[in-house]
């Protein structure tokens, strides 16, 4: 009986943050490239393939439809990786990266979808750089970080403001630098995440940006591990973000959801696949979309679509029930609700999104042959699911 109700648990889970492949992305195997999404369209172009060649070309998945056509490549000799993409009014732009020369890039395109050609616009008159980040607030694009052409990662922002084509530099990201992080926009505010920093260490926290005042604060309750090359892409007013890697070169399949209303995150499923890095993310219908990327040995072609990121309450908090010790090193105690709690299934993940434990309620876990690091415990009922961080001594 004990076994049932645990493969009911799982199949229940499975179900309800349920991933589905899709066909291929048409082009060859490839990382390193962007996405930009217009009218329920996303248009996936440039990245380093199979061979270690960077390219031009790209091709579009119809979130009707879902299926895949090819789009107008870039001009000739506009080869690249690590471009920054994005789409405003209609139009999609693409800009900076690294060529196959290894000289970071500063120019600027436009894409068209109703001529589905790219017009080249006046450059970006920074310097050139590649692996940098952007969101939009309003009219205005805000570029940030990046890496120039000698190595080193920066810290600057710029300002493009589409009314009248002008850039503007403002203040500096607070902290040094940041290279192939996670920045987006929801609503009137501006959020940047994880990344690489000049001096070779991550960036663990969230900062929030106030365009009106130009200035950052650190969302303080946020503490993040080590992880870049982050797929980012906004479902239902939250920030799904995939995927990456470590410092210790460990890719994440793990997605983790920020909520901005209460600055929580959750934790959710995997794809049920390869762990993957530098993938093309995108939203359509406020579902999630990854495609591409690098694995631990391999670049994949491979499309990944899931409904249910932002569809379940899985917040972190405690008001469902407490564990201690925590940190702890050899077991934890789970209180909490009696009556909910004797009803509900446990789950104990780590950071990697692997089950290390999962059984009806018990009020003790034995951990003590578990590694040290980051655990994610949760508990749920037919009606409630929660999940708490948990870290292991």
């Amino acid at each position: 009986m004990r076994l049932l109700i645990i493969l009911l648990f799982s199949s229940t889970i499975l179900k309800a943050q349920s991933w589905v492949q899709l066909n291929d992305f048409p082009g060859t195997e490839r990382d390193d490239g962007l996405a930009f999404v217009i009218n329920n369209k996303a248009y996936c172009i440039t990245g380093l393939e199979v061979g270690w060649h960077c390219t031009k070309n790209g091709y579009v998945l119809d979130g009707s439809t879902e299926t895949w056509s090819v789009i107008a490549s870039l001009p000739l000799g506009s080869e690249r990786q690590y471009a920054t993409g994005f789409s405003y009014n209609g139009l999609g732009y693409l800009l900076g990266g690294i060529d196959c020369s290894s000289i970071c890039l500063n120019d600027f395109f436009e894409y068209s979808p109703s001529l589905n050609n790219w017009s080249q616009l006046p450059n970006f008159p920074g310097q050139g750089r590649q692996g940098m980040s952007n969101f939009i607030i309003k009219n205005k694009l805000y570029v940030l970080g990046g890496k120039y052409t000698d190595g080193t990662v920066t810290n600057e922002i710029w300002e493009y403001n589409f009314s009248n084509s002008n850039w503007t530099q403002k203040n500096n990201l607070p902290f040094n630098g940041m290279w192939r992080g996670s920045a987006f926009s929801i609503d009137t505010i501006g959020y940047v995440c994880y990344g690489l920093k000049n001096d070779n260490s991550y960036n663990h926290f969230m900062f929030k940006y106030n365009y009106i005042n130009d200035t950052w604060s650190k969302i303080s309750n946020i503490v993040l591990l080590d992880r870049k090359y982050i797929g980012t892409a906004i479902c239902d007013q939250k920030a799904c973000l995939y995927g990456g890697i470590d410092s210790l070169n460990n890719i994440s399949n793990t997605v983790y959801v920020f909520n901005p209303i209460d600055s929580s995150i959750a934790i959710k499923l995997a794809i049920p696949s390869f762990a993957r890095k530098d993938g093309m993310a995108f939203s359509l219908n406020n579902d999630f979309y990854y495609t591409t990327g690098v694995t631990n040995s391999f670049r994949t072609k491979e499309t990944w679509k899931t409904s249910e990121l932002v569809g379940l309450n899985e917040k972190i908090k405690h008001d469902f029930f407490k564990i201690y010790p925590n940190p702890a090193s050899s077991v934890l105690n789970i209180v909490g609700n009696s009556n909910e709690l004797q009803n509900s299934i446990i789950k104990l993940e780590n950071y990697f999104g692997q089950i290390v434990f999962i059984a009806p309620f018990t009020q003790q876990i034995d951990i003590s042959n578990l590694p040290v690091g980051i655990y994610f415990l949760t508990l749920k009922t037919d009606s409630i699911q929660k999940t708490a961080k948990v870290v292991k001594q």
